[in-house]
């Protein structure tokens, strides 16, 4: 039940994220966001609850600094980030949990799934959750649109209008 969205420009990373969750059989606008920062990196998450917790609040990268070049980055994800967020989800009763984040830093965004698998999108953007086909389609359509925040607004409304599991407010953080 969600839509994040990530763009990229080369310099500046941008994610989004709707704001719908489910609380039992009811779905509910969350009131925490389903973005945060470990430092400077920006990132948005998708799946269950409780893994996205232990994600977000479990991993500490101290001074652990993302390297800029694109594969050593990767690199630096897959070695580094990667693990901390599966020990996180690891030390959890039930950790068999489903969970991706988007992450943006240094203009570049990647995904990681609990899968353990790093992605780089080929495109200066991307989305996960149940509303990425939607949010993918809307960012493809506004490639020539210079406003970062405008296309991650137009994606994850299309996402919305195209998935009951997707709703405003939609929130943002920028690199």
């Amino acid at each position: 039940m969600t839509a994040i969205v990530g763009i990229s420009n080369g310099k500046r990373a941008l994610l989004g994220a709707d704001s719908e969750t489910l609380s039992g059989a009811a779905t509910v606008s969350e009131a925490t966001s389903k973005l945060w920062t470990w430092g400077k990196i920006i990132v948005g998450g998708s799946g269950e609850g409780p893994a996205l917790q232990a994600v977000q609040y479990g991993v500490t990268l101290g001074n652990a600094r993302p390297p800029k070049d694109p594969d050593a980055l990767t690199r630096w994800l897959h070695s580094i980030v990667l693990p901390k967020a599966r020990a996180a989800v690891d030390s959890l009763p039930d950790s068999d949990s489903t969970w991706d984040i988007l992450i943006g830093v240094h203009g570049q965004i990647r995904e990681l799934d609990s899968s353990g698998y790093v992605l780089n999108p080929s495109h200066d953007y991307h989305a996960i959750g149940i509303g990425a086909d939607a949010a993918c389609g809307a960012l493809f359509a506004t490639s020539q649109i210079k406003n970062q925040r405008a296309r991650a607004l137009g994606a994850l409304t299309a996402a919305a209008d195209r998935n009951i599991g997707v709703s405003a407010p939609f929130t943002f953080l920028e690199t």
